[in-house]
C-alpha cells in the first residue's frame, strides 16, 4: 500500500522512479485506449464495398481468400498448405519467453468478394486470426511436424494461418488499376510481382494507407474484430486511471501531507 508513511519514506530517487513508472502507464494507458476505440468507431462506420465497384481510397472489403501462386504456399512450421502464415518461435529462460525468431508470409491475398478480386499486399498489415497453435520442442528449428499441444521442452512455437475459401474482412487502401497486376509492368504498385505468378488477371489491390489509416486483416466478423478492438481500449483507458492514481496518491503523499 502507497500509505504516506511509505512515500514519505522513499529517498528521492525511489520517489521519482516510481512517478516516471506511473506516469508513464498512465500516458501510454490513454494513447492505446484512446487509438483504439478511435480505430473501433472506424471499423463501424466504414460500410463494406463491393470489390467491382468499391470507391478509390480507404475501404473495407469482404470475401473468400485464395493464394496467388500457382504453386503452394507452405507454412515455415508445419509446412501446412495456406494462404497466409505468421509464426514465432520463443526460447524459455528463467521467468519468461524470448523470441527467437519470427515471421510472416509476403505473398500477396487474394480476396474474392462474389463481383471480382482483390490483391492484398500484407506488408505492415495488423492481422487479427483466430486459428492459431502452439506447441513445445526442444530445438530452435522446427519444420514440417505436427504439433504436439502440451507442455514440456524449452521452446514454444506459435502459428496463425489463413487457409483457402477462409472468410476474411480487410481494411485498407484501396486503387483500381488501369492494367492487370500480372503484366510484371516496372510502374504498377506491385511491381516486385513476377509475370504470371498470380493465377488471374487482377486489377484492383489493398494496402496500407500513407495516411496511417489501420490496415485491418482478420478471418474475424466485424462485430468480433470490434469487439476485441474495443475492449483492448479500454484495458489501455483502465491502466490510464490506474497509473494516474497513483502519480496523484505520490504526489499528495510526499507533497501535501
Amino acid at each position: 500500500m502507497l500509505d504516506k508513511f511509505t512515500v514519505q519514506s522513499f529517498d528521492t530517487l525511489e520517489f521519482w522512479t516510481f512517478m516516471v513508472w506511473a506516469t508513464c502507464a498512465a500516458s501510454l494507458g490513454l494513447y492505446k485506449g484512446l487509438k483504439s476505440i478511435s480505430h473501433a468507431r472506424l471499423i463501424e462506420n466504414t460500410p463494406t464495398s463491393k470489390i467491382r465497384s468499391a470507391p478509390q481510397g480507404y475501404v473495407e472489403i469482404v470475401g473468400k481468400c485464395h493464394p496467388p501462386l500457382s504453386g503452394k504456399i507452405l507454412s515455415p512450421l508445419t509446412q501446412t498448405d495456406c494462404v497466409w502464415f505468421r509464426y514465432k518461435v520463443e526460447k524459455k529462460n528463467d521467468k519468461s519467453w524470448n523470441t527467437v525468431k519470427t515471421g510472416m508470409s509476403s505473398q500477396p491475398i487474394l480476396c474474392d468478394d462474389g463481383t471480382d478480386i482483390c490483391a492484398i499486399f500484407p506488408k505492415n498489415i495488423h492481422a487479427s486470426i483466430n486459428n492459431r497453435t502452439t506447441w513445445y520442442g526442444s530445438t530452435p528449428l522446427v519444420s514440417g511436424i505436427s504439433p504436439v499441444h502440451f507442455g514440456g521442452g524449452r521452446f514454444r512455437y506459435t502459428e496463425e494461418l489463413l487457409q483457402r475459401d477462409n472468410q476474411i474482412y480487410c481494411l485498407g487502401n484501396f486503387i483500381t488499376l488501369n492494367e492487370p497486376l500480372n503484366n510484371g509492368r516496372s510502374d504498377n504498385p506491385a511491381a516486385r510481382l513476377k509475370p504470371n505468378e498470380l493465377q488471374l488477371n487482377v486489377y484492383h489491390t489493398l494496402s496500407k494507407p500513407k495516411d496511417g489509416s489501420p490496415f485491418l486483416l482478420s478471418n474475424n466478423s466485424q462485430s468480433r474484430l470490434v469487439a476485441r478492438i474495443r475492449r483492448s481500449g479500454w484495458i489501455g483507458i483502465a491502466f490510464f486511471f490506474i497509473g494516474g492514481g497513483i502519480a496523484v496518491r505520490l504526489l499528495i503523499s510526499r507533497f501535501i501531507y
